[in-house]
């Protein structure tokens, strides 16, 4: 995600900077490049983005297999981890800004959720004294 965000915040305005002063040849090679940084941002954000969501659906999983917190937690991780990677990878969510805050929100909702079910599982556990 780094990745991205430094194509997007300090590569793609360098770029245009140059386009901006260009003129004829040079300003056509500097559409291709933010062009370029472009496809990289893009590349960057999906290979986080299908990490991320393969990484709660199989959480998911392991959460509805052991039993230890809430179900429904297990069944919404598996609907949002499997639905961002079915969407994204068959194309039909793209990664722009109101696609990848989909993704942001879907995601932090199941994060907050568990979190917070772990939080409070931690709470109910007996502590074992010191020494």
């Amino acid at each position: 995600m780094i990745s991205a965000a430094v194509a997007s915040g300090f590569v793609a305005p360098a770029v245009i900077g140059h386009v901006l002063e260009a003129e004829g040849a040079g300003r056509d090679v500097g559409h291709a490049l933010l062009e370029y940084t472009g496809l990289l941002n893009q590349g960057f954000a999906k290979v986080h983005v299908v990490a991320t969501s393969a990484a709660i659906l199989l959480w998911s999983v392991a959460i509805l297999r052991s039993g230890r917190l809430a179900r429904a937690a297990g069944i919404f991780g598996i609907v949002v981890g499997a639905g961002i990677l079915l969407t994204v990878l068959s194309g039909h969510l793209r990664l722009g800004v109101h696609g990848f805050g989909i993704v942001v929100l879907a995601q932090g909702a199941w994060l907050i959720w568990v979190g917070g079910l772990l939080c409070r599982d931690d709470e109910t556990q007996p502590r074992e004294s010191p020494g």
